[in-house]
């Protein structure tokens, strides 16, 4: 059995977003390396812009960093600068902008109401993860 980690819940709202754009994501995986949470969201070709990302690009989300976009091969970090914690609608949809090279889209507020639930949680986690 594998143990569902605090940020699942939200990732699999994210997810869902991105299938309801029609972005269904080629991998998708969550996971505490090094005591920390992340996520990372892989996308088929056909979703990225050769001309804007040629070595490819992933969404990842840590902790620490929240949202960000990695070239596949110079690892260069571009953050999404939005909160961490954001709606997962504003996600997906600022991401496939991102991905699809085009101006960002307005997304209005990113606030999500169960931000806080999921960061007590996260933290909670972080303070003590063998016990949760």
């Amino acid at each position: 059995m594998t143990t569902r980690l605090p940020h699942d819940p939200y990732m699999d709202l994210v997810h869902a977003e991105f299938s309801d754009l029609g972005m269904f994501p080629s991998g998708f995986r969550t996971g505490d390396p090094d005591g920390e949470l992340d996520a990372v969201f892989e996308f088929p070709d056909h979703a990225v812009s050769e001309d804007e990302w040629p070595d490819g690009i992933y969404l990842g989300r840590t902790s620490s960093d929240g949202w960000t976009l990695t070239d596949c091969s110079s690892r260069t970090v571009y953050p999404l600068g939005i909160d961490p914690y954001s709606r997962p609608a504003a996600v997906a949809s600022l991401t496939r902008t991102r991905l699809a090279g085009q101006p960002d889209p307005d997304i209005g507020s990113t606030g999500w109401d169960l931000a806080a639930p999921l960061s007590d949680a996260v933290s909670a986690w972080h303070d003590s993860p063998a016990t949760l």
